[in-house]
């Protein structure tokens, strides 16, 4: 997927040795592949966040399909690592994640919502993707919800191909990020789906879920079993 200046993502026009996405339907991903994509995006985030990491600028231009069909995160040029202390939690076994143990999976599972941790005030990242409180003049805020606000605009723009809030102004964009709803209205969205999304897409960081209440979700329950089933190392 590729990002277009009219604020809608678009498929790259695969080379001639490769085989098409899947799961591709009118520019963006059935709810299917969207929630496999969703399900690894989110024990992505499980990782850098138990090891106190914020990604800080998480978007489909960084989020890569390796040769298996799984989604990784990439680019972590504005990330941010907070020490042991100032993150307030416990720290995961230290190693390279080449598939999912059962702490993995569990620990994921058990991640509550984090709107009180990590706290900063400095911004980074792609203006689309910025959550609200982030778009309020000098609040702090946390950067492990911010992700997980970037994480449901992702979630968004892979079962639409659009953004949820776009304009080439940013005082208007940030203004839309903050007050307006969030458009849902002749999506022909699942009831599942559509409830998760509410639930990334929260304005108020004290309320948005976390990664182990998305991995909970019912939307996410069947690729989370097939991730498991296909990437566990036990």
């Amino acid at each position: 997927m590729t990002y277009q200046n009219d604020g809608t993502f678009r498929r790259k026009e695969p080379k001639s040795n490769q085989e098409p996405l899947e799961g591709l339907v009118d520019g963006h991903f059935d709810e299917y592949h969207s929630a496999l994509y969703f399900v690894d995006v989110m024990h992505g985030l499980a990782y850098l966040h138990s090891h106190h990491i914020i990604h800080r600028d998480l978007k489909p231009e960084n989020i890569l399909l390796d040769t298996r069909g799984i989604a990784r995160l990439s680019d972590f040029g504005v990330s941010h690592i907070f020490d042991d202390k100032a993150a307030g939690m416990p720290v995961s076994p230290d190693r390279r994640p080449t598939g999912l143990t059962r702490h993995d999976t569990d620990s994921a599972l058990e991640m509550k919502s984090m709107g009180t941790h990590g706290l900063m005030t400095k911004t980074e990242g792609t203006w689309a993707f910025w959550s609200p409180e982030m778009c309020q003049s000098s609040q702090a805020f946390s950067g492990y919800a911010a992700d997980i606000w970037a994480a449901g605009v992702c979630l968004y723009i892979f079962v639409t191909g659009k953004l949820p809030f776009y304009t080439n102004i940013p005082m208007d964009l940030f203004d839309m990020i903050k007050e307006a709803k969030v458009p849902f209205e002749g999506l022909d969205l699942s009831d599942n789906l559509w409830q998760l999304l509410h639930m990334t897409l929260e304005k108020d960081p004290a309320q948005r879920a976390g990664v182990g209440d998305c991995l909970k979700h019912p939307f996410l329950l069947l690729a989370r079993a097939q991730r498991i089933q296909h990437l566990s190392v036990e």
